[in-house]
């Protein structure tokens, strides 16, 4: 299959993780049965409850952190110190997996990168100051406006908070998960014990990706945690911040069911 049609593809699951577009097209299933079976008046009213009750549902606190909890408890958060206070490996180094990086031209520097790809690389910068060790990033050319690499680009930028360049092993290649962990394991590097730096809500397939692949001793360093504080029951008026949790928690397991698929 083509990279094209690979990217029409992914780009049609990123979206469809979306529970507005999800009600959006079950609204337009609805208009089509209304149009096409003018009979059917439970059809195509059924359609409407449903794509505005799910709307509603995942604008809801106690719903989406319900939907995000199981990916985020998979693994527990670390604080930075624990890296010194409960011992490391002496043969280890820290693999932080990619986000996004926008290179628009005349953009700050840190304008050009995402939350999650602040987060985890500030997070790995703080683990570096805490315990110095090599770290190793993937992520090739998946930017729109020149053809820089996402790990070449994340260097600098981890340069420039005081990481020395000599500790940085950048990997030009991946553009996914699944590619990310294929590049480290191709780099054959002589680590023995890595410290991974992802978001929470990818800790499940990270773990499985790594261990499908016979990587050594890892620690999951889980960032970007959505459900801090839990939700009781209650219904309220909509809230954007719920339809993102329950999009993020949508699209991962999109992504756990395709990686289960691909094994």
């Amino acid at each position: 299959m083509s990279e094209y049609i690979l990217s029409i593809l992914r780009d049609g699951v990123i979206a469809l993780s979306s529970p507005l577009n999800q009600s959006l097209l079950i609204l337009a299933m609805g208009l089509c049965f209304r149009a096409y079976l003018p009979s059917k008046k439970a059809l195509y009213r059924s359609c409407y409850i449903v794509a505005a009750s799910w709307l509603y549902v995942c604008s809801q606190g106690f719903f989406s952190y319900w939907l995000i909890a199981p990916l985020e408890n998979y693994a527990k958060p670390r604080a930075i110190e624990t890296l010194s206070t409960a011992g490391s490996p002496s043969n280890s180094a820290i693999f932080v997996f990619a986000c996004y990086y926008f290179d628009a031209p005349n953009m700050p520097e840190v304008s050009r990168w995402s939350d999650c790809s602040l987060r985890r690389l500030m997070h790995t910068a703080l683990m570096y100051k805490q315990h110095p060790q090599p770290i190793v990033l993937t992520g090739g050319n998946f930017t729109e406006h020149s053809q820089a690499y996402y790990a070449s680009a994340a260097k600098h930028f981890l340069m420039t908070l005081g990481v020395a360049e000599s500790d940085i092993i950048d990997i030009n290649s991946g553009t996914n998960s699944e590619q990310e962990v294929q590049a480290l394991v191709n780099a054959n590097l002589p680590y023995t014990h890595y410290h991974v730096v992802s978001s929470a809500t990818h800790s499940y397939r990270v773990n499985s990706l790594l261990k499908r692949n016979n990587l050594p001793l890892f620690t999951l360093h889980p960032i970007d945690q959505n459900n801090v504080d839990p939700f009781e029951f209650s219904l309220s008026l909509p809230h954007i911040s719920s339809l993102e949790r329950s999009r993020s928690a949508i699209y991962e397991y999109f992504a756990i069911v395709k990686m289960w698929l691909s094994a």
